[in-house]
């Protein structure tokens, strides 16, 4: 059986972190799917909610993912062709056009049996997703 080793930056986040980013990053595409469908708030926001694990807030510029009691887990904001990512106490900046330079950039628990690590560029690339959908980015 083949054995694959991540190398890159890799990052220890708490429990909770993790839980809500694998679930997010777990959670189906398809578009009849409830945290599929965004509801407007005011016209300015729109919100992806699967109930019980994590809602995705977006606005203008920015992008946020919650866990099921509203706290905020990873936080993107786009200004012009740049980006800053907020996870904890991590920070990065990344132009819109070199995304892919999050690709060995890891996020890992170490208390789940099961966690393996979550590759940010993944993650920020499905938010992207539900931003260009929601507002037309």
């Amino acid at each position: 059986m083949p054995v694959r080793v991540v190398k890159g930056d890799i990052h220890k986040v708490d429990r909770r972190t993790y839980v809500v980013l694998r679930s997010f990053i777990d959670s189906s595409m398809r578009s009849d799917l409830p945290w599929n469908i965004g509801v407007s708030i005011d016209g300015n926001i729109v919100e992806f909610r699967k109930p019980g694990r994590w809602a995705l807030v977006i606005s203008k510029s920015i992008i946020t993912l919650l866990d099921a009691n509203n706290y905020p887990i990873l936080r993107v904001e786009i200004n012009g062709n740049l980006m800053r990512l907020k996870l904890g106490d991590l920070e990065w900046r990344v132009e819109s056009a070199r995304l892919t330079d999050l690709l060995n950039i890891y996020v890992y628990n170490d208390e789940l049996e099961y966690a393996t690590p979550l590759s940010l560029y993944a993650i920020v690339h499905k938010m992207l997703y539900y931003y260009r959908s929601s507002v037309g980015g």
